[in-house]
């Protein structure tokens, strides 16, 4: 994959997480005061539970297809149709 793709990709996920905190900034401290700091406190809990709990599933589900492996006869480490050395090391083109 070519630099700039990466580049691109990791400074949009920057830019995407430190929107996300800013958000969480403006909107933590008014939710705090209408329901109350405990409440908040445990209801943000069980989001984070549950987020994980159906990442795990998720992740249980990729994993199974992956221990499948590659079609009879085909070894694992083959490039891929139209692929070649340099791409699949990363090089640029």
């Amino acid at each position: 994959m070519p630099d700039r793709v990466r580049a691109f990709s990791l400074g949009l996920a920057d830019s995407v997480m430190v929107l996300a905190a800013m958000l969480g900034a403006l909107i933590a401290p008014r939710l705090a005061r209408l329901i109350g700091g405990p409440t908040l406190f445990v209801v943000t809990g069980l989001i984070v539970i549950a987020v994980g709990i159906s990442r795990s599933r998720s992740r249980v589900e990729v994993l199974s297809v992956q221990q499948e492996g590659p079609p009879a006869g085909e070894s694992p480490f083959t490039l891929g149709k139209g692929e070649s050395k340099n791409e699949s090391v990363g090089e640029p083109n």
